[in-house]
Formats: C-alpha cells, structure tokens, sequence
C-alpha cells in the first residue's frame, strides 16, 4: 500500500505544477505592471523635460511650419519623406502661435500610446490574453520605444501605429467592408512613410488566410491600390520621386557614410528589443 500512496502523492504533486507555475507567472506579472507603470512615467517625464531637438525633429518641424504657411510639399518643397505626419504636425502649427515643443512631443507620445492601446487590445480581444498581460505588453511597447530613440519626433510610431490599426480590423469582422477598411488604414502606414509600402505583402497574406470569402484578399489589394494611386495622384506633377530615392537607395547613402554593417551580438539586441520584450508575456 505505501508504494500506492506514495505514487497517489507524486501524481497530485505533479497536477500541481502548472498551478503553481501559473501562480507565479501571476505574481511575477503583479510586480512587473507597477513597477514598469512607475518607470514610464518617469520615462514620460524626461522626454517632456530633457528630450533633445534631433536632426529628424527639427527637418520635419520645419517642413510642417511650411505647409501650415500654405506651401504644398513635393510641389513647392523637396520633400523625401511621405507627409501624413508633417500635415499632422502643421496643423499644431495653425492653432498656436510661437513654438513650443512640448506640444510636439505630446503629440508624438500621443501617437506612441495609440500603439500601446492598440497591443492591449490585440493582445486581449485577439489572441484572448487576460487584461493583466495585456496591459503588461502595452506598458512594454511604451517603455521600449521611449527608451530607444523615442524620445525625439520621428515618424516611425506612425507607420507601427497604422500597421497595428489595419491588422485589429482585419479580424472584426468577414465582410468585405472590414477588409477594405484594413487596407485603407495600412496605406496610412505608407502615407506616414514610404517604408510602410513594404507592409501590403504580409497584410494581403493575411487577408487571404483570415477570411471565409477568398474575394475579400481581392477587395483589399484593390481598396490600397488605390489608396496609393490616390496619393500619387494628388500630388502630381510634384518631385514624388524623392520618394523612392530614399525608398530604395538609403543603403547607399549609409554606406557611402562608413557605417559599419558588421553584425553584432548588441546589434541584435538593440534592434529587437520591441520584439524581445513582448515576447515576456506569452
């Protein structure tokens, strides 16, 4: 009888773990959300007190004080970045007078923090995640991002903030008119900066294997195109192919400045650190 019993304690002890594993994944996740909220807040007033007026700020404050004076850009002004977020810019240019760029920087932590929003609901609609791991994963986004190189104006948090957008709407719903919306809202990632053109390929994709209605990976190639022909179309006759220049020919100019494209260890660490740190909560 001893060796059944003690096979009888082995197995609930066994059943156990996951419990017990959960439990502390629990407690972790607990410790982990008050003190990350206490480190974004100071991350948040830092950036307000001390953020730097980068290179990037400062040409693309200058350029949205232009359009919000009328000039049209890639008509009267080279311009070798896509305008969403320059005409997002100027339009705090055309409410209050002077410069200050705290008001800048709100608007881009604003941005940052629809991102933020956004994973949570990914995380908690989507993949069915509870609201404390999905609130875990949005404080990471925002910690991350503010700690690597967002702490100054760039237009990158608009692009992710699109990409992120159109891939929410996708899984709303399998009518066509989602899957249309989707795509129009992942040409903003393009309209935030021609890089994001590069997103239509997987998005396609996953309009195709996401939807009952094979027609509706049809509708969505057809609602971006012309999104983008849109664009073009706009601004016609102006010097869009600045664009592409800086689309397809940055490496070289990189290059041409003797950046070392050396792989390193740090490197890939640095650069994956968004991607690293959301992957903590799966």
């Amino acid at each position: 009888m001893e060796p059944t019993a003690g096979v009888t304690a082995t197995t609930l002890s066994d059943k156990s773990n996951p419990l017990q594993q959960q439990s502390i994944a629990q407690k972790i996740q607990a410790a982990a959300i008050p003190l990350l909220g206490v480190l974004t807040i100071v991350l948040v007033f830092l950036v307000f007190r001390y953020s730097p007026v980068s290179d990037d700020a400062a040409y693309y404050l200058v350029i949205a004080r232009e359009i919000a004076a009328g000039v049209k850009p890639y008509i009267d002004l080279e311009v070798v970045y896509t305008p969403f977020a320059l005409y997002l810019n100027s339009i705090i240019f055309s409410l209050i007078s002077g410069f200050d760029y705290s008001n800048f920087i709100g608007l881009q932590l604003s941005i940052v923090a629809g991102c933020s929003l956004l994973i949570y609901l990914i995380y908690h609609k989507r993949f069915a995640l509870s609201k404390a791991t999905s609130f875990l994963a949005a404080l990471l986004l925002f910690s991350s991002i503010l700690s690597f190189e967002g702490y100054y104006i760039v237009t990158e948090p608009y692009v992710v903030f699109f990409i992120l957008l159109s891939f929410y709407t996708i899984y709303q719903s399998q009518r066509p008119l989602a899957h249309i919306a989707a795509a129009i809202l992942l040409s903003f990632a393009f309209f935030s900066k021609q890089y994001g053109l590069f997103a239509v390929v997987p998005f396609a994709f996953l309009s195709f294997v996401t939807s009952k209605n094979r027609r509706n990976v049809v509708y969505f190639i057809i609602a971006y195109a012309l999104s983008i022909a849109a664009f073009f179309l706009i601004f016609s006759g102006g010097h869009v192919e600045m664009l592409f220049n800086q689309l397809f020919a940055s490496p070289l100019q990189y290059k041409s400045k003797k950046l070392t494209n050396t792989p390193s260890i740090l490197k890939l660490l640095a650069a994956g650190k968004v991607f690293y740190l959301l992957l903590i909560p799966l």
